[in-house]
C-alpha cells in the first residue's frame, strides 16, 4: 500500500471538504400524504379526510375548473361495487361547489353504454340539484398528449377537460381485475382516454402502459 505524508493528506482532505461544501443539495422527492378514514357515514368520512389534508380550500380555488374521475364504466348498482359509490361523488361535487368552483365536470369513457351505466350506478340520481356535468366524451373531446418517459405508451388521447382542469380528483374503487390483478387509482385512468388508446394499452402490455 502506498504511504502518504500527513501534510499531503490534510491538504487533500481540506480540498475535498471544500468541494463537498459547494455541491448543490438535490431537492427531496415529493412525499405523498395518505389519510385513512374509517366509518359508515360517507359525508363525515370525506370531510374528516380532507380536513387532515388541509381542507378543500387547499385544492379547490374560487373560479376553478374542477374535474372528477370516478370509476363509472359499468352497468353496476352501488351494492355491486363495480363503480365509485354515488354518495362519494355527490359529496365531492357539493364540496367543490361550496368552495365556489366555476365548473365541475365528470367525463367518463364507459365500457358499457352510458345510457345504462350512468343511471344504474346511482351517480346520475346523486347529481340532481348540483351543477355538475356528467358526460361521455366524443371523439372531438380528446387531445393527444406525449408521454415522454413512456417505454411502450409514448402518446395517449386524453379527455380535454381532464387535461385542462385546475383541480383533478381521481376517485377509484378497489376491486379485482383479470388483467391488472387490482384496479385502483392507476387503472381508473383507463376511462380518461379514448377507445383506441385503451385497446392499445391492453394489447401492448397493460402494466407498463
Amino acid at each position: 500500500m502506498k504511504s502518504i505524508k500527513r501534510r499531503t493528506f490534510l491538504k487533500a482532505g481540506a480540498t475535498a471538504a471544500m468541494a463537498a461544501a459547494v455541491v448543490p443539495v438535490q431537492a427531496a422527492e415529493p412525499v405523498s400524504t395518505v389519510v385513512v378514514v374509517h366509518g359508515e357515514d360517507i359525508p363525515k368520512m370525506i370531510a374528516a379526510g380532507i380536513a387532515k389534508m388541509g381542507g378543500w380550500e387547499k385544492f379547490v380555488k374560487p373560479g376553478a375548473k374542477v374535474a372528477l374521475k370516478p370509476n363509472l364504466a359499468w352497468k353496476s348498482t352501488p351494492e355491486q361495487g363495480g363503480n365509485t359509490h354515488p354518495a362519494i361523488v355527490r359529496e365531492v361535487v357539493l364540496a367543490a361547489e361550496a368552495a365556489k368552483a366555476k365548473q365541475v365536470l365528470i367525463p367518463e369513457n364507459t365500457c358499457q353504454p352510458e345510457k345504462e351505466t350512468f343511471p344504474t350506478s346511482g351517480i346520475l340520481e346523486a347529481l340532481k340539484g348540483t351543477k355538475a356535468k356528467l358526460y361521455r366524451p366524443k371523439r372531438a373531446d380528446y387531445v393527444e398528449v406525449d408521454v415522454p418517459k413512456g417505454k411502450i405508451c409514448r402518446k395517449a388521447k386524453v379527455s380535454r377537460d381532464l387535461i385542462e382542469a385546475d383541480c383533478l380528483i381521481n376517485m377509484p374503487v378497489a376491486k379485482h381485475h383479470g388483467g391488472a390483478t387490482l384496479t385502483i387509482s392507476m387503472k381508473n385512468w383507463m376511462g380518461a382516454v379514448d377507445n383506441n388508446t385503451r385497446r392499445s394499452w391492453h394489447r401492448d402490455g397493460l402494466h407498463q402502459c
